[in-house]
């Protein structure tokens, strides 16, 4: 199963949680802070008002006054954004003065001589920044003296500076991320190109990739599947030298044994094992067959086939191949005959393989039908493909076998003994080889074969196109 990890996503995603992470952090330090210092701010100016209304208590005897008028009052406690309260409250008579619904301090809540209290409290007004200080009239008697207001300033306050905060984060993470990930996207460029490198190879290419400006992390897997590829190469250069000298060593003894064969059947001496003659020449001829075909993908799957192109009439090619086996059909009573483009002059291609690719599908076609049958080879241009194809009225291949009869040796069922079940492996390695490819169908009269080779116009191909 193939993974959908994605390296670049892994990393973006990974970084952008930490990043994440860190501007939430980031955020709460800046609302503590925020908190912190707007309550400075204006925690002094609360405690200044108290320290002015303290100077204006007065003692009368054993009663505490507020020589506060109306108009110093308004002036004292205006404000634009918030509302003040304020109480004196006698310590020792316990007497109030002021705003009466604030909620008495309890002893932890109760400021020092030397240092002023401050608290948010819930009152019917809503949150109050309050502030408790303690004045000494007498030796005898203490006031408490306590001022408080709404928080809609700091609230102000320390939102602007929270939305200002996260508006400077949300730019540098949006900076960081973009830095993130281009410096992602130049990491794994080296691997992008060896990916396309990779990816434009032909089959047998098994040469190194290039090491190149590729990360250190990744250069020892590129390493190990340099080393797979020289392993692998050196196992399909063993295979097709062994196929190549197998099926040269098998050619010469069975053309020795055939032309012994031949021989033996001219003499009348031998009239009495001619059938026996006959049927050891038959299978003489399959081998001989066999190695003929077994070397011929040999050189279809050799990397030097690339080396002998040159520019091919793809027509005159098929119909000198077709006249090559018109002997072979007529002796099998078989009308063979070709219909296509006249000439189809310009395809840059392998001369010989292109040969042995549409010999083995005629030569495929002749063994499999019957006699009295017909078979046509065509080749037709296309508008970004040469189409050569071969078709009969033969038995056909039955839909399930049409992937299968590419596969090398193999033989579909009632078929008659004749064949290695080679052909059509060779024509898909050729075919591939010039980068076409092979399809099998069925015969536009009904029943019958229709094999399809379509072979893709390159840069270099100057065959005709249709306007």
């Amino acid at each position: 199963m193939q993974s959908k990890h994605s390296l670049r996503r892994t990393l973006t995603t990974r970084l952008v949680a930490a990043l994440s992470v860190v501007a939430l952090l980031g955020s709460a330090v800046g609302y503590a802070l925020a908190n912190n210092y707007a309550n400075l701010a204006y925690d002094r100016a609360l405690l200044d008002l108290a320290i002015s209304l303290s100077k204006q208590v007065t003692l009368h005897g054993k009663e505490v006054r507020l020589d506060l008028p109306p108009s110093a009052q308004r002036v004292l406690l205006a404000d634009q954004y918030d509302v003040i309260v304020y109480r004196v409250t006698d310590l020792t008579r316990g007497r109030t003065l002021g705003e009466h619904g604030l909620p008495k301090p309890v002893e932890a809540e109760m400021p020092t001589d030397s240092r002023p209290f401050f608290q948010d409290i819930k009152s019917k007004r809503g949150t109050l920044r309050l502030t408790r200080m303690v004045v000494n009239l007498e030796e005898d008697n203490s006031i408490l003296i306590e001022v408080g207001e709404t928080r809609h300033k700091r609230d102000s306050l320390i939102r602007d500076v929270l939305v200002a905060l996260i508006g400077l984060m949300l730019v540098l993470a949006a900076v960081t991320i973009a830095v993130l990930w281009d410096g992602i996207s130049r990491a794994l460029a080296p691997l992008a190109k060896l990916e396309v490198e990779a990816a434009s190879r032909s089959l047998d290419n098994l040469s190194p990739l290039d090491l190149g400006a590729a990360p250190r992390e990744v250069r020892g897997l590129i390493n190990a599947i340099n080393h797979m590829m020289a392993r692998l190469e050196n196992a399909v250069g063993l295979q097709q030298r062994f196929t190549a000298n197998a099926a040269h060593q098998l050619r010469t003894p069975l053309a020795a044994l055939q032309l012994h064969v031949q021989l033996s059947l001219k003499d009348p001496r031998n009239e009495v094992a001619r059938d026996v003659l006959t049927e050891i020449e038959q299978s003489a001829s399959r081998a001989s067959h066999t190695a003929e075909q077994l070397l011929t993908l040999s050189r279809a799957e050799s990397a030097q086939v690339h080396m002998g192109t040159s520019e091919i009439d793809l027509a005159v090619l098929a119909r000198s191949v077709t006249e090559q086996f018109v002997p072979t059909a007529v002796a099998r009573q078989i009308d063979l005959g070709y219909e296509g483009e006249n000439q189809l002059a310009g395809y840059i291609g392998n001369r010989h393989l292109l040969e042995e690719m549409i010999g083995n599908l005629i030569d495929n076609a002749c063994r499999y039908v019957s006699p009295g049958c017909w078979i046509t080879v065509s080749v037709q241009r296309g508008a970004d493909s040469a189409l050569i194809s071969v078709t009969d009225n033969g038995p056909g291949i039955p839909f399930p076998q049409r992937e299968q009869v590419f596969q090398r040796f193999f033989r579909g069922d009632n078929v008659p003994a004749e064949g290695a079940g080679l052909g059509l492996s060779i024509v898909r390695e050729i075919a591939e080889q010039h980068g076409g490819r092979v399809e099998i169908s069925e015969s536009d009269q009904g029943g019958g074969c229709n094999a399809l080779v379509i072979l893709p116009l390159t840069a270099n191909n100057k065959l005709p196109r249709h306007s």
